[in-house]
């Protein structure tokens, strides 16, 4: 049986193994560096979310700097300094 990507599949089982077993639950992250992101990006990560509900995925998790930063700092310290070295 060949492999193929799930870019965006209709139902949860589509990412399960032969056996039932869901092999993982993709977390979709946004980060937006520059302050509120556009409305265009705003309303496309509206239509993930509600792509993402239908499927029994939790909704896109979104990262200001700040926010990024914090993260990385509790959950992986030792990429602090490539974050803060990056260009924003």
């Amino acid at each position: 049986m060949a492999a193929r990507a799930v870019l965006a599949p209709d139902k949860l089982q589509e990412l399960a193994t032969p056996g039932g077993d869901v092999r993982f639950k993709p977390q979709a992250i946004q980060y937006w560096s520059q302050g509120t992101p556009p409305a265009d990006v705003q309303s496309l990560r509206t239509r993930w979310d509600q792509l993402k509900q239908g499927l029994g995925l939790p909704e896109v998790q979104a990262f200001s700097q700040q926010a990024a930063r914090a993260w990385i700092a509790a959950h992986q310290p030792e990429f602090l300094v490539a974050f803060d070295s990056a260009p924003h």
